[in-house]
C-alpha cells in the first residue's frame, strides 16, 4: 500500500515555490562568449534562482577562476537571462527572452576601471508583446547592440538595433525581412562584422530557411541580399557567420539531421554564389546537427556538431589553403560523454575558445575552455556551476504560514522535515522521480524508498523529524541514468524497473536488510535480477495472486509488444515469466503499451 510520509510534502511542494525552468535544454553552457582573455558562460535555467552569467579569467598560475557572476537587477526565476551572449570591448550583452511574460529583455554589462562588472543598460522592444522572446539572440560590436525578437508579429520576427545616447542606450531602428511572413522567425540567428549584419530566418517557407544581409546606409540599415535554403525543413539560417566578404550559413536539419554548412561570396559580376560546402565527417553522420553553431575568421573555420557520437558532440576545425578548405582537426571536450551535446554553442577570440555541453550531468551543463598552440586546439579546463544545495530541515515541524514553510510553498500542510539530494549522495544533476514506502511488520518502522535517476535511496523514518539516510541501491551495472524509475513492494521485497535505461531489467531487493544497517550509508547490491525485459516504464503488483505486471516494457527483451509483461513473484528472489497480455490496435504502437 502506498504511504505518504511527512517529509514528502517538502519534496512535492518545492518546485512551485522555487520556480520552474522554462527550458531544461539551456542550462550552464547553453550560450557562451569570449572577448580578449575573458570567458562568459550563461546559466539561464535554475529551479531556485534567476538566470546568471559566469565570468572566468585565467590566474597567474594558469588556472581558470570565476571572477564575477552577473545577474539582472530585476531578474526573476525563469527569465532566461543568459540564453544569448555577445561580448566586445569590455562589455557583454545578455539576452533574457522569457522575462516579463516572454516579452523578453536584454542587458548590457560593462567593466569598470576597478575590474567590477556592472549593469549599464536594460534594453527592451518599444512595441513589446507577450511571446516576442526579445533577447533570444544578441550581437554586439561595441558601438551597436542588436537584439533578435523571433516571436514578434506572429513569429515573423524582427531585430532591434540600439545605440549609445547620452549616458545610456536608446532604440535606434527595427529591422524586418522585406518579405516578412508569419512564422518565419527572422532574428533566430545573427552575426555582425563591420558595416554588415546577417540575420537568419530558419522557418521561412516551410522551414526551408533564409538569410538576409543588411548593410549600414547613412543613419540606417538597408537589406542588400536574401539567400534561400534548398529544401523544406532544412532550417537554412539557423546559424550564420560573417567573414570579410563571405557569409557562412548552416542548415543543421539537412540530410536527415546530419547538417550542412555553405559559404557564399560575391563573384566578379556582383552575383552571390556558393564557394564552399561542408558536411559531417564520419561513417554515421545522421543526427549530428552539424552547423548548429559556427564561426569563420580569415582562413579558419569552426563548426559544431552537438549530435555526433550519440550526442557526445564534437567541434570541427577547418583551414583554408590556396583557396581550398581542408579538415584540420576535430576537437573533443574534456570528459564529454554521449548525451552531453558538446559544441552546441561555442565562441572563439584569437587563441582562446569556449565550448558548451549544455546537456551534461542530466542537463545541468558544463563547458570546456580551449586554447590554441600553432594550428592545434586542445582542451584546457572543464568548468561548471555547482548549485548551492538547500540545507536539511530536521528537528521539528515548520508550520505552514501565509503559504510558506521554510523555503517551500505550502497549503494546509506543515513541513516535518526536508532531505536534500546531496545528503542522499546524489551526483550533480540527478533528480528524484518516484517515492514508495515499506512498513516493517516485525519492528513497525516505516521506510521511504526514493527513486532517482541513478538508483533507489532508502530512508529510515523512525523519527519523522530526523529522517536517516541508510544507503542506495545503484542502477543495474551498465544501465544509463533514467528519468523514469518505478517500484512496488511485495512480501518485504521491492521490485524496481527503469525506462529508457538500456538493459536495466527488474531489480529485486530484500527490504529486511535495512533493519541491520548500523554504520551507514551503505551501497547495496540487488538480491535478484530479472532480465527478460530491458527497460520498462512502470510496475504494478497484485498481492493476492503474487503477480507483477511490468507496464510499457517496449525497450527490449521479451517485450510482450509493449503490453503487460506478467511475472510470478510468489518467490520474490526467483521471479518467473508468467505470460503476456496486449490488445491489438490499442495504446502506443497498437499493442496495449
Amino acid at each position: 500500500m502506498r504511504r505518504i510520509f511527512p517529509f514528502l510534502a517538502a519534496l512535492l511542494l518545492a518546485a512551485p515555490a522555487l520556480g520552474t525552468p522554462a527550458n531544461d535544454d539551456a542550462a550552464f553552457g547553453g550560450a557562451v562568449a569570449v572577448s580578449g582573455e575573458t570567458v562568459f558562460i550563461g546559466e539561464p535555467r535554475s529551479f531556485s534562482q534567476p538566470g546568471r552569467v559566469h565570468v572566468f579569467e585565467q590566474t597567474a598560475d594558469g588556472t581558470w577562476e570565476t571572477v564575477a557572476v552577473l545577474a539582472a537587477d530585476d531578474g526573476a526565476i525563469g527569465d532566461g537571462f543568459g540564453d544569448a551572449l555577445a561580448a566586445a570591448a569590455g562589455a557583454v550583452l545578455v539576452g533574457a527572452p522569457q522575462a516579463n511574460d516572454d516579452r523578453g529583455a536584454a542587458y548590457l554589462f560593462v567593466r569598470r576601471a576597478d575590474g567590477a562588472w556592472v549593469q549599464a543598460a536594460r534594453l527592451a522592444a518599444p512595441d513589446a508583446a507577450e511571446g516576442d522572446a526579445f533577447g533570444a539572440t544578441v550581437a554586439f560590436d561595441g558601438t551597436h547592440a542588436y537584439v533578435g525578437t523571433p516571436g514578434a508579429n506572429d513569429r515573423a520576427g524582427a531585430v532591434h538595433v540600439f545605440a549609445p545616447a547620452g549616458d545610456g542606450w536608446a532604440h535606434h531602428t527595427t529591422l524586418t525581412a522585406s518579405d516578412a511572413a508569419e512564422g518565419q522567425r527572422f532574428g533566430s540567428a545573427m552575426a555582425v562584422e563591420g558595416p554588415r549584419l546577417a540575420v537568419g530566418a530558419p522557418f521561412h517557407t516551410q522551414a526551408t530557411g533564409a538569410v538576409y544581409l543588411f548593410e549600414a546606409a547613412g543613419d540606417g540599415w538597408a537589406e542588400r541580399l536574401q539567400l534561400a535554403g534548398a529544401e523544406a525543413n532544412h532550417r537554412f539560417g539557423m546559424a550564420v557567420a560573417l567573414n570579410g566578404s563571405e557569409v557562412a550559413v548552416a542548415a543543421p536539419f539537412a540530410n536527415e539531421l546530419a547538417g550542412l554548412v555553405q559559404i557564399f561570396d560575391v563573384d566578379g559580376e556582383g552575383a552571390w554564389s556558393e564557394i564552399a560546402r561542408f558536411e559531417p565527417i564520419g561513417e554515421e553522420p545522421a543526427r549530428s546537427f552539424f552547423g548548429q553553431a559556427l564561426h569563420f575568421e580569415g582562413d579558419n573555420g569552426w563548426i559544431g556538431a552537438p549530435g555526433a557520437g550519440g550526442f557526445a558532440g564534437t567541434l570541427h576545425h577547418y583551414h583554408r589553403i590556396d583557396g581550398s578548405w581542408m579538415h584540420a582537426d576535430e576537437v573533443a571536450g574534456d570528459g564529454v560523454e554521449p548525451g552531453d551535446s558538446f559544441a552546441g554553442s561555442f565562441a572563439i577570440d584569437g587563441d582562446l575558445a569556449v565550448a558548451g555541453a549544455s546537456r551534461a550531468d542530466y542537463g545541468e551543463g558544463m563547458a570546456t575552455i580551449l586554447e590554441r598552440e600553432g594550428n592545434q586546439w586542445s582542451a584546457q579546463t572543464l568548468v561548471f556551476a555547482e548549485a548551492e544545495p538547500l540545507p536539511p530541515i530536521v528537528g521539528g515541524e515548520v508550520n505552514c504560514t501565509e503559504g510558506e514553510a521554510a523555503a517551500f510553498g505550502c497549503g494546509r500542510v506543515d513541513l516535518v522535515a526536508f532531505v536534500p539530494n546531496d545528503v542522499m549522495e546524489m551526483n550533480r544533476g540527478v533528480r528524484l522521480n518516484d517515492v514508495w514506502g515499506w512498513t516493517d511488520a516485525e519492528t513497525g518502522t516505516e521506510y521511504a524508498l526514493i527513486g532517482h535517476m541513478e538508483g533507489t535511496a532508502f530512508l529510515d523514518l523512525s523519527d519523522p523529524t530526523h529522517p536517516a539516510y541508510l544507503g542506495t541501491l545503484p542502477r543495474t551495472e551498465g544501465s544509463p541514468g533514467s528519468t523514469w524509475r518505478d517500484m512496488k513492494v511485495y512480501a518485504d521485497h521491492v521490485f524496481i524497473v527503469a525506462d529508457g535505461a538500456g538493459e536495466h531489467g527488474m531489480q529485486i531487493f530484500d527490504l529486511t536488510r535495512l533493519r541491520d544497517v548500523e554504520d551507514g550509508p551503505v551501497t547495496f547490491e540487488a538480491d535478484a535480477h530479472y532480465d527478460q525485459i530491458a527497460s520498462a516504464h512502470n510496475i504494478v503488483i497484485n498481492e493476492e495472486t503474487a503477480t507483477a505486471y511490468i507496464v510499457g516494457s517496449g525497450g527490449g527483451g521479451e517485450t510482450c509488444g509493449g503490453g503487460l509483461h506478467m511475472v510470478d513473484v510468489s518467490t520474490p528472489q526467483s521471479p518467473t515469466f508468467a505470460g503476456c497480455f496486449g490488445h491489438e490496435g490499442t495504446g502506443r504502437r497498437g499493442t496495449g503499451y
